[in-house]
C-alpha cells in the first residue's frame, strides 16, 4: 500500500475540475467510467465535491451502468446542493434555499468588491445566476477565460500582475470579507484564484452532508478518502479544496500544489493520471491485491 491509499476505504470524496479531469469536454471522464463502476460493486461509494452545477460531471458520466449510479453523489454549488447520479435521471437529495434577505446580501458584498476593484482602474466581471453565490472576475480577459489546473501557477502570477495596485489578491480578499462583514450575514468567501465567490455555502457544507451520510450508514469518517489537487494556499489565500480536509478522513493532492500543501495532506500528484492511479490502487485493495 502506498501513501495514496494506505488502507481499505469504503468512501471517496473529490473535487472533479483538475482532480477527476482535466477538462470538461464530452469523454474526458471515459477512463473513469469502468474504474467507477468496479469500486461501486464493490460497496465503496462515491462523493463528487465540485463548486459547479451537478450538469458537467453528470453529463460527463453518462457511461456508467444505471445500477452503479446509486454508489455516485455529487455535492455541487458549493454546499448548497447533493444530488445521487441515478438510476435514471440524477435525483436531488438536498438543497439549500436562500431568503430575500441573503440574495441582497450577496448582491451588496458583490457590488461593492466590485466597486472598489473599479477604483483602482481594474475591471472585473461578475458572474450571477448561480445557486446561491456570485462569482467576481478578477481576469476577466480572453487568455484566462477557462485556464487549466495544471497552469494555476502562471495564473496567480498574472492576477497578482493585475491586481498589484490594489494590493494583490489577499487584499481584495480582505475586502471582500469586509463587504461581507458589512451585511451582517454569514457568508462565505473563497477563491480559485481567477475568482472571488461571495456565497452562502462553501465546501464544508458538503463534507459535513458527506460526514453525516456516512454516519447514516453505520461508518466512520476514518473509513473516508479525500482527494483534490488545491489544498495549499495559492496568492496568499486558502487552496479551493482547503475546506473539504475532514479531521480523521485520509487526504490526498494530486495537484501541482506550488505552495505547498498542509500537514495532514499527501501531495502525490499527477493530476488526472494520479487520480486514476489511486482508483487502481484503491481497486487493488478491495481486491485483495497488494497496491
Amino acid at each position: 500500500m502506498s501513501k495514496a491509499v494506505p488502507r481499505p476505504f469504503g468512501y471517496v470524496a473529490f473535487d472533479w475540475d483538475g482532480t477527476a479531469v482535466a477538462s470538461r469536454e464530452v469523454g474526458a471522464a471515459d477512463h473513469l467510467v469502468s474504474r467507477f463502476q468496479i469500486l461501486i460493486e464493490r460497496s465503496v461509494l462515491l462523493y463528487v465535491v465540485t463548486g459547479t452545477t451537478h450538469e458537467w460531471p453528470a453529463r460527463q458520466l453518462q457511461a456508467l451502468p444505471e445500477r452503479a449510479k446509486k454508489g455516485f453523489f455529487i455535492c455541487c454549488n458549493r454546499g448548497s446542493e447533493v444530488y445521487r447520479l441515478g438510476p435514471g435521471q440524477p435525483v436531488l437529495l438536498d438543497r439549500r434555499a436562500s431568503s430575500l434577505a441573503e440574495r441582497a446580501a450577496l448582491d451588496a458584498a458583490a457590488t461593492a468588491l466590485v466597486a472598489w476593484l473599479a477604483s483602482f482602474g481594474i475591471s472585473a466581471g461578475r458572474i450571477d445566476g448561480r445557486l446561491n453565490r456570485i462569482k467576481v472576475d478578477l481576469i476577466p480577459i480572453p487568455e484566462w477565460a477557462d485556464p487549466p489546473k495544471t497552469r494555476i501557477g502562471e495564473l496567480q502570477r498574472a492576477v497578482e500582475v493585475r491586481l498589484a495596485g490594489c494590493g494583490g489578491l489577499s487584499a481584495a480578499m480582505d475586502t471582500a470579507a469586509q463587504a461581507v462583514a458589512a451585511t451582517g450575514l454569514d457568508l462565505r468567501i473563497t477563491s480559485d484564484v481567477k475568482h472571488i465567490e461571495i456565497g452562502l455555502t462553501d465546501k464544508t457544507h458538503s463534507m459535513a452532508w458527506i460526514n453525516s451520510d456516512i454516519s447514516r450508514r453505520g461508518g466512520e469518517v476514518s473509513q473516508l478518502l479525500v482527494v483534490g489537487d488545491e489544498f495549499g494556499p495559492i496568492g496568499g489565500v486558502q487552496g479551493s479544496d482547503a475546506n473539504t480536509i475532514i479531521s480523521g478522513a485520509h487526504i490526498v493532492s494530486v495537484g501541482t500544489e506550488p505552495n505547498g500543501v498542509p500537514n495532514d495532506v499527501a501531495l502525490v500528484g499527477g493530476g488526472k493520471e494520479g487520480f486514476s492511479r489511486i482508483l487502481d490502487e484503491l481497486i487493488s485493495v478491495h481486491s485483495g491485491v497488494a497496491a
